[in-house]
């Protein structure tokens, strides 16, 4: 899946391409025309000409938060982006073949990590003491368990859609909604993004602004640190405004439980690690 520099720039040009005559993703404008009378050629020209400037399309969302048919075209492009991404990944089926559980991805030793010293009929019990903040909008762990327990572990389908309902997965910013073996109104991954499919999900996604009052979201954030003993950061970026969601209401500044916090920091220098390190006691965790 892109990563948020990757999937800012995919939504530029695309976004660029809409008021530029005869170019670009023409998929796209029938989206953006099927869910409004006339299109906004000034609204895609502003957020095109701008985004390049924030860290990811969340803090560009949030600074046309003013402007509802900008953060709206944005919606669009993130959910368009973003079934386009999962039907391009190594983990999407092609021609329904089963594919998921066989690529390497860190999920296959997660799944791996969770069924150790279980028994085939305590396969529910798998995900029961984690807790997932995911501040991406893809469905990929939820689709890849679905799978890989069936395929690698021999759990029947309906036994592994409750064993992945089990496990507690925060949205901070939503995500493109529920998958087909999840919810009958649920859209399959990696589906063609045509129209319909987009609109469908651009309400599932939120930008900053939405998300910030939403009390129960950030009170399930608190409540999953407050109670962690492990803290793993993979893949977080350490932006500003996804810090201050994970800082929100921490009484006294403790997370009494947490006693260990690892955190990946691929394409960040180094020399920033004193200033996450303290970034991490300022959020309670000051785990070693």
């Amino acid at each position: 899946m892109p990563a948020g520099n990757l999937l800012k720039d995919f939504i530029s040009e695309g976004i660029r391409s809409l008021f530029e005559a005869g170019q670009g993703e023409t998929a796209l404008l029938d989206i953006a025309h099927s869910r409004h009378s006339g299109f906004d050629a000034q609204a895609a020209f502003d957020l095109a000409r701008t985004i390049r400037t924030f860290p990811s399309i969340d803090e560009a969302l949030h600074w046309w938060r003013a402007r509802p048919e900008i953060v709206d075209l944005g919606k669009i492009a993130i959910a368009y982006y973003i079934l386009d991404a999962e039907r391009r990944s190594i983990l999407a089926r092609k021609n329904g073949s089963s594919t998921p559980s066989r690529a390497k991805t860190w999920l296959s030793l997660f799944i791996s990590m969770a069924l150790s010293a279980l028994e085939r009929d305590e396969a529910h019990k798998a995900f029961e003491q984690v807790t997932i903040v995911n501040f991406n909008y893809d469905r990929t762990i939820e689709h890849y368990l679905y799978w890989a327990l069936q395929e690698l572990a021999a759990v029947p389908a309906d036994k592994a859609a409750d064993c992945v309902a089990g496990l507690e997965i925060i949205r901070p910013y939503g995500s493109i909604g529920k998958l087909e073996w999840q919810d009958q109104a649920g859209v399959p991954f990696g589906c063609d993004a045509q129209p319909q499919e987009v609109s469908a999900v651009v309400g599932n996604i939120r930008t900053f602004t939405e998300q910030i009052r939403e009390a129960n979201l950030l009170s399930s954030i608190n409540t999953a640190l407050n109670t962690a003993h492990l803290v793993i950061f993979l893949g977080f970026g350490f932006h500003q405004q996804n810090m201050e969601l994970l800082a929100s209401n921490i009484p006294n500044r403790t997370r009494p439980h947490v006693g260990l916090v690892i955190a990946t920091s691929k394409g960040i220098d180094e020399k920033n690690n004193p200033i996450i390190e303290e970034r991490f006691h300022q959020l309670g965790l000051g785990g070693g």
